[in-house]
């Protein structure tokens, strides 16, 4: 029996794959047609970017939107030259601002402290064990006295985790809409790298330890000490903002501020103390006294010394005068027989070298005075600098070269000029030096030079002087007629403005009577600030002009630097004492002038409060200001606790350190104030109440270590 031929019946399996294979060859297809089009990018975009990337991509070309955060052929890097990676796309905008984002390390902490920070959080939870001991601790060890650290099976992730690099796209993941906050992290992500993790911020967050932590200062000021003498003696309540909160500003934490200035915090109670102990000005050089036999000695060069400065060997060299005088190598020797003081008669032996030294210091002096008048502030820097440079034994800085030029301003060479003629007689009648000038000196009046000499006017103006040889004057007749007007002039009473305006009378104007003049005061005549001279005490004076003058810290700085210079070779010309402590207004009582600081970034002076740049970010952030409205935390003691038992008494506690290292965060100047408690936080922050995110107190990246292991 033939049998019928097979014919098989196609299933609808067989149909619905024929039509999906159609189907994805069309798609392709398709994909392929649109890749050949400009709006490539725009038709694959996975999805909606964050409205900060939007902000910047929205006003691209669409084919340049991709190449601009994900590598392809033209990206190239250019570090290696290679096709750049996903990182360096990122950190070529967000470097500015993330300067460590290259190093693609946890935090963007270099590898050695972040290793050093891992150990020491180990080391204090009794996980790292070192080889040689092999037993476990829990006292807290620094990273530098543990050998060949071993660490327990289950925790040595976390010391590898130091070398791992981390991508940006492992935490900030795009392409989720406009709404998506690229900077939030989950708790979760933050633990998975961390020795303790912990169910939430008020359950199991670790204890606050030495929190918050001393900070290097350059105010010699202590909480406890105001708190206990001034406040109390000044019968003042110690109230915290009117030191540290300003309402017209903002800071890095809100209207808090770590220190306000002077003229807002100190002014009330320092500006009067300040003024007080520059009345009279300050004294910048005073000739010494010699005795009369020494100036009758033409060899000693003292011929025209003032009749007033010759009683006998004393007197003071100031501090301005003696660094003026250590460029002088003649003058060195009896400077440095000097006592800190710059007394002369506190001079050891005085009796056996007393004449030698104030012989050589005046000598020194009247050589100081004819530079400087001769060559103005060129021979005052010249001076100042060169005595620096031999002080510190190197070429001076930028910033000491600075500090010389501060040193010379706004000194009026004319001064010195003003001192030769009024004490030494040089080119008129020497004030100081004769006996018929007597009075001038007792009102401390420096007369001007003069166009025409006093002889002169007094022949102009009086008839009984004799004739006038002059033939531009006329003839005997208008000289008598000039005689006879001088003289109407000296006896007539001045005219009101009215008379003058109306032009009554023909007669000659009246002279102005001249006003007596009293002793120059500097608190009276020089209350804007400058340089004078006293006449009568034959000094150079120079009145500041209260707080932050600035000649007053140039020379605080300038005197803290030769302090600094420690010579063992006497015939050098300066030695280790505090100089700085003749510079009257109490600067460094305090501000702390530290030789060498680099506690603070170049730009700031060292007169300015220690603050970190406002792009500096630390593992930690905070705002007083959503704080302060809160009843119980608009009193700062709640927070900070002064510790009036173990905490700093002393600026010397405040700013030094000791043990280990401050980068580890083992050893930390010890504070004035309690450390924090977990309490004082979680009793908001929780999960009923105010946010308990990581993010929500710390930063991921930061720019500068943070002091203790977190």
């Amino acid at each position: 029996m033939a049998t019928a031929p097979c014919v098989p019946v196609r299933s609808g399996w067989f149909f619905s794959n024929r039509l999906a294979l159609n189907l994805a060859i069309a798609t392709a297809g398709i994909l392929l047609c649109l890749m050949t089009f400009p709006q490539r990018e725009a038709t694959f975009v996975p999805g909606g970017l964050s409205s900060k990337h939007a902000q910047i991509l929205d006003n691209r070309v669409a084919s340049e939107r991709c190449s601009l955060c994900h590598p392809n052929s033209h990206t190239l890097s250019v570090t290696t030259g290679t096709i750049a990676t996903q990182d360096e796309l990122c950190a070529r905008c967000h470097e500015i601002h993330l300067p460590k984002l290259h190093l693609r390390s946890p935090h963007d902490m270099d590898r050695k402290t972040l290793k050093q920070l891992t150990l020491g959080a180990l080391s204090s939870r009794g996980i790292l064990v070192s080889k040689k001991s092999k037993q476990s601790t829990s006292q807290t060890r620094s990273p530098s006295d543990l050998e060949e650290p071993a660490v327990a099976p289950q925790f040595a992730s976390f010391l590898s985790s130091t070398e791992m690099e981390t991508a940006c796209a492992s935490c900030h993941v795009e392409h989720h809409g406009r709404n998506n906050k690229l900077q939030a992290i989950t708790d979760a992500r933050c633990q998975a790298c961390h020795a303790k993790q912990f169910d939430s911020f008020g359950n199991g967050h670790p204890e606050f330890e030495n929190y918050p932590v001393a900070k290097p200062r350059r105010i010699a000021f202590t909480h406890q000490a105001h708190l206990e003498k001034h406040f109390a003696k000044k019968n003042e309540s110690f109230d915290c903002s009117k030191c540290h909160m300003d309402s017209n500003q903002r800071g890095g934490v809100g209207s808090v501020f770590r220190t306000l200035s002077f003229e807002t915090a100190c002014a009330r109670c320092h500006d009067s103390t300040i003024s007080a102990a520059t009345v009279d000005g300050w004294v910048l050089l005073q000739l010494p006294s010699v005795k009369p036999s020494d100036a009758q000695q033409a060899a000693l060069g003292l011929s025209d010394w003032p009749t007033t400065a010759q009683f006998g060997y004393e007197g003071k060299v100031p501090l301005v005068m003696r660094a003026l005088l250590m460029a002088d190598s003649d003058t060195v020797k009896a400077l440095n027989r000097l006592p800190e003081s710059g007394d002369i008669k506190s001079i050891p032996d005085f009796r056996k070298v007393g004449r030698e030294a104030t012989i050589s210091i005046a000598v020194g002096t009247r050589a100081l005075i004819n530079d400087i008048a001769a060559n103005g502030q060129a021979a005052w820097r010249k001076r100042l600098a060169s005595v620096l440079i031999q002080s510190l034994s190197r070429e001076l800085s930028p910033h000491e070269v600075l500090l010389v030029d501060d040193l010379c301003a706004g000194l009026p060479p004319d001064v010195f000029r003003q001192m030769q003629q009024s004490w030494f007689g040089e080119g008129g009648n020497g004030i100081a030096s004769n006996a018929g000038n007597a009075g001038a000196v007792s009102n401390g009046y420096s007369p001007p030079t003069q166009l025409v000499s006093a002889q002169d006017d007094e022949l102009l103006l009086s008839s009984t002087k004799k004739e006038i040889n002059d033939d531009l004057l006329g003839g005997p007749q208008q000289k008598s007629d000039l005689a006879t007007a001088g003289a109407t002039a000296r006896s007539a009473a001045p005219r009101s403005d009215d008379d003058l305006l109306a032009g009554n009378g023909s007669e000659s104007p009246a002279l102005i009577e001249r006003q007596k003049l009293t002793k120059l005061r500097g608190a009276i005549h020089v209350v804007q600030g400058g340089w004078y001279l006293d006449n009568e005490t034959l000094t150079l004076r120079y009145m500041p002009r209260g707080h932050n003058d600035p000649t007053l810290a140039a020379w605080s700085e300038f005197a803290t630097l030769l302090a600094s210079a420690i010579v063992d070779d006497t015939d050098k010309p300066t030695r280790h004492v505090e100089l700085s402590r003749q510079v009257p207004g109490g600067c460094t009582q305090c501000h702390v002038l530290g030789v060498g600081d680099t506690t603070s970034p170049l730009d700031q002076s060292p007169w300015t409060a220690i603050s970190k740049p406002a792009t500096a970010r630390s593992i930690t952030k905070f705002d007083h200001t959503p704080h302060l409205t809160l009843p119980t935390l608009s009193d700062c003691k709640y927070c900070h606790q002064l510790d009036l038992n173990g905490g700093a008494k002393s600026l010397y506690q405040l700013t030094t350190t000791s043990g280990r290292s401050v980068q580890d965060g083992s050893s930390l100047p010890k504070c004035e104030f309690k450390s924090m408690h977990l309490e004082q936080c979680s009793a908001c922050h929780h999960r009923n109440a105010a946010s308990t995110g990581c993010t929500q107190c710390h930063n991921y990246h930061i720019t500068e270590p943070a002091p203790v292991a977190f």
